[in-house]
């Protein structure tokens, strides 16, 4: 039996979420994203979400989100742990100097929040709260040994005075 020709909505959903049909959009969804969650944008996509259900069957791709597990239970209430709120992020331009925006991948990051953090007495760690041009916000934590104030601050004012 076609998944279009179901009674039942339950089935049929399921159903239609092992069609051709859903298979070519959520591959569509995969290549747009470039494999990476359209949420945080750092973890590989493992799900296609419906951002709307206005045209359930009839998706437009703006309808769907590329998204990894982590940001799907989120999303669905079924964890409280928000990825976009904690985010690692290694990725330097080619000099290394400057940090790389998850979304757009250019050097366009401003710190304008910076915190020096001591898990351990030995330990520092530095939480960056992050924004780029293209509008997006995020989290960065640097994990070092010899984090001080004077290194948090210096890194502050060279992010700011490139900003302006």
């Amino acid at each position: 039996m076609r998944w279009q020709d179901m009674t039942s909505e339950k089935e049929k959903y399921a159903a239609y979420l092992c069609s051709r049909e859903w298979a070519e959009k959520r591959e569509a969804v995969r290549e747009r994203s470039l494999g990476k969650c359209e949420r945080c944008f750092i973890s590989p996509m493992e799900a296609c979400h419906h951002l709307t259900y206005e045209r359930k069957y009839e998706e437009r791709l703006e309808d769907l989100q590329a998204i990894c597990n982590r940001c799907h239970e989120f999303t669905h209430g079924k964890n409280d742990f928000d990825p976009r709120d904690y985010i690692l992020l290694p990725n330097l331009d080619d000099s290394g100097g400057n940090l790389l925006c998850p979304r757009c991948d250019l050097p366009n990051v401003i710190a304008y929040c910076v915190q020096l953090v001591r898990p351990t007495e030995i330990q520092s760690a530095v939480l960056l709260s992050l924004m780029c041009d293209c509008g997006l916000k995020f989290k960065m934590v640097i994990n070092q040994g010899g984090v001080d104030e004077k290194s948090v601050v210096s890194f502050q004012l060279r992010k700011f005075s490139k900003g302006e």
